[in-house]
């Protein structure tokens, strides 16, 4: 699951519900991402995004990254800090694509972070 929202999966916000036991992800919804600090929305991210996804088969994680590096990298106007993205999963689901995935191994939940932009 994607949620394009600001600092969703913020490190602080990702522990305090980690230590919640309020993390969503579980053998149904195999990770969890979004934006870990502020993003903005933009006219090419989504289809980036669906490109991605559809036409070049990289895994979700590497989709989302690239559309936002992209998108933004077009149009960088007004964005002043690096952006990130924060994915919390299962380890064995990181490489997951929409055509080939692998159950979860339960045991191996995790919180990457992932640099999408840095403003020039």
């Amino acid at each position: 699951m994607t949620i394009m929202a600001c600092n969703v999966l913020r490190p602080a916000n990702y522990t305090s519900m980690n230590n919640a036991s309020k993390i969503p992800v579980n053998d149904n919804l195999h990770f969890l991402m979004g934006p870990s600090t502020y993003a903005w929305a933009n006219s090419r991210l989504g289809k980036y995004y669906a490109n991605y996804l559809v036409y070049t088969n990289q895994t979700i994680i590497n989709a989302l990254a690239g559309a936002i590096t992209d998108s933004y990298t077009e149009n960088s106007t007004g964005i002043t800090n690096t952006v990130k993205i924060g994915v919390s999963g299962w380890t064995s689901c990181f490489n997951d694509t929409l055509k080939e995935y692998n159950d979860p191994d339960l045991l191996g939940l995790q919180y990457n972070e992932k640099t999408c932009f840095v403003p020039p």
